[in-house]
């Protein structure tokens, strides 16, 4: 399924950028917003595995966005789950919501510093 893909993807450039930042304060917006993420991404992926089937496995690019690309990725994540998610699964549209929330909480910390 593309779009749980799309949010793995996030994760895991969250978490590649989180180790490898020598910014203490890039380290620790990174952490926040790779632990608020996870477990929504579990929730999603379980959600729409429940209503639409097994995903079939699929492969992460190393890192795919910069550290600074981040919070749009983020967004554009939510925004396909409203959009695929809208008049159908109502509890996912909500989800979307949280997930913009994180990404905004990240830009937020990117401009204090």
């Amino acid at each position: 399924m593309k779009l749980i893909q799309q949010f793995k993807q996030v994760l895991n450039d969250i978490q590649q950028h989180h180790w490898n930042t020598t910014l203490l304060s890039e380290h620790e917006a990174l952490s926040t917003a790779y632990n608020s993420l996870s477990p929504l991404i579990d929730t999603i992926a379980e959600t729409l595995i429940a209503q639409e089937g097994p995903i079939l496995p699929f492969t992460l690019k190393v890192p795919s966005h910069t550290t600074k690309e981040l919070p749009k990725a983020i967004f554009d994540a939510a925004t396909s789950l409203r959009d695929h998610s809208e008049n159908i699964y109502p509890d996912l549209v909500n989800l979307s919501d949280e997930v913009t929330a994180i990404g905004s909480k990240l830009l937020y910390f990117y401009r204090l510093s």
